[in-house]
């Protein structure tokens, strides 16, 4: 029984592989939601979102088949509330690219601590053109995690030791009584 409680254990530490696979597959979906309503904002219900592409390790791109404008404020809010919907992350970094030159045309940083927050150039619109919205999620590093995992595992393995080491203690006093009478 406390072999069986020690793998569980060990097991709910064990990075799961289908979690990023559900991570980066929620992310695709909620993108595609973010750049239809981005399109819907600008009365556009006919032209497509080209499919998200994840460029680099948690780094998602958002294209279009036709030019757009948009105030950064409508893209702002839209990402906020999709993401926050999809319960994706609430740390991410998003770039505006230019097509033809690949060029940030505008830029911000979401950050769950709100000191870390940075919103520029808010009320400016962007001119009508080809752009890309690549999203960075800034993952939480585990060390929390690992540190608790490498903290809770000798106190497991002690606790198991010394009730283990308890009740041996307390059959050979038993079995040293039995003897003596």
């Amino acid at each position: 029984i406390q072999l069986l409680v020690l793998a569980s254990i060990l097991w709910s530490f064990y990075p799961q592989k289908k979690e990023v696979n559900n991570f980066t597959e929620r992310a695709k979906i909620t993108l595609r939601q973010v750049g239809n309503q981005l399109l819907l904002s600008q009365k556009d219900s006919t032209s497509l979102v080209l499919p998200i592409k994840e460029i680099q390790e948690n780094t998602f791109q958002i294209s279009f088949q036709k030019d757009l404008g948009f105030e950064p404020n409508q893209l702002v809010a839209i990402l906020k509330t999709n993401l926050e919907k999809g319960s994706i992350s609430l740390n991410y970094i998003v770039e505006v690219k230019q097509c033809l030159d690949n060029e940030v045309a505008y830029s911000y940083q979401i950050n769950a601590d709100e000191e870390k927050t940075i919103i520029p150039c808010a009320g400016r619109n962007l001119p009508s053109k080809c752009y890309t919205i690549e999203v960075l999620f800034l993952r939480k590093s585990n060390s929390k995690k690992n540190l608790l995992f490498y903290i809770l595992i000798p106190l497991i393995l002690a606790f198991i030791y010394w009730k283990s080491y308890v009740k041996k203690k307390q059959n050979y006093i038993h079995i040293k009584n039995t003897k003596e009478y």
